[in-house]
Formats: structure tokens, C-alpha cells, sequence
């Protein structure tokens, strides 16, 4: 029992360090919703949106776009365990839509992932989603975002 709570302890606080030193808060820095993981054991441990990227490093992350900020940077943090290369595909979809379209990412045979999709925000105003799939189309992690006029 006093190895779970350490155990917790230290990822609590290793999430801290982390979204310390690269300028995220709790509130905009959207932890991967929890999803069955893909065959293989493929999962997204983050995912974050944000208004820009820079130096490997998402900028301005938000849950909230304006139709002017032009782009929506989506950081996606794998872990492959199987370390089987396979891909994904990243969708920014309208609240309530079907699941089609996106951009497909290869992932390579690598334990440890870190890939980027964009979108712009150049659609109506409203709520969205942007939801990481599996090779099969089974929804790894989604996080949810509005543009607004």
C-alpha cells in the first residue's frame, strides 16, 4: 500500500515539474481522456492544444480559439509498449459529428512517442473535439475545445 501512494505521490509530482517547466497550468493542460488501450498496448498519455509550437514545445496552450489565432497545434504524447509501428489518426471534429476525416501519423516501433497535428481555426464558431484513433478507428483519447467569432 505505502508503494501505491509513493507511487502516486511521485507521478503527481513529476506532472508538476513537467507542466512547471514548460509554462502549463492544470487548467490548460488537458490530460489524455481515458480510453481503452489499442492492441499492443498502444494509449496517449497527453494531449495538448495549444496556440503555437516552438522549440519541441507546445506555446499558449488553451481550450479556447479565436476564429483570428489562425492555427490549433494538438501535442500528442504515445506510449507504445509493444513498440509495434502502426498509426494514428488525429481528427478535429464538431461537437456530435461522425468520426471521418483527420490526418493519418505514422508511429514508429518506439516505446515513447511524441507526434503534432494542427488544424485552422477558420470554421464556425462552437464546440469541437480533437480525437487521437487507433490503426482500427477505436478512439484513444479525445479533448475538447471551442472556437469562438
Amino acid at each position: 500500500m505505502k508503494k501505491i501512494i509513493l507511487c502516486a505521490a511521485a507521478l503527481s509530482l513529476a506532472f508538476t515539474f513537467v507542466s512547471h517547466e514548460h509554462g502549463l497550468d492544470a487548467a490548460s493542460a488537458q490530460e489524455a481522456a481515458p480510453a481503452e488501450p489499442a492492441a499492443g498496448g498502444l494509449s496517449v498519455t497527453e494531449l495538448v492544444l495549444s496556440k503555437g509550437f516552438a522549440d519541441h514545445a507546445p506555446v499558449n496552450p488553451s481550450t479556447s480559439f479565436s476564429r483570428s489565432d489562425g492555427r490549433i497545434y494538438a501535442t500528442i504524447h504515445l506510449a507504445n509498449p509493444a513498440r509495434t509501428a502502426t498509426t494514428i489518426r488525429v481528427a478535429f471534429e464538431r461537437e456530435g459529428a461522425g468520426g471521418h476525416g483527420g490526418v493519418s501519423l505514422d508511429v514508429p516501433a518506439r516505446a515513447r512517442y511524441r507526434t503534432l497535428a494542427r488544424t485552422g481555426t477558420a470554421r464556425a464558431a462552437g464546440s469541437y473535439r480533437c480525437v487521437v484513433y487507433d490503426a482500427e478507428g477505436h478512439e484513444l483519447s479525445a479533448a475538447p475545445f471551442t472556437i469562438t467569432e
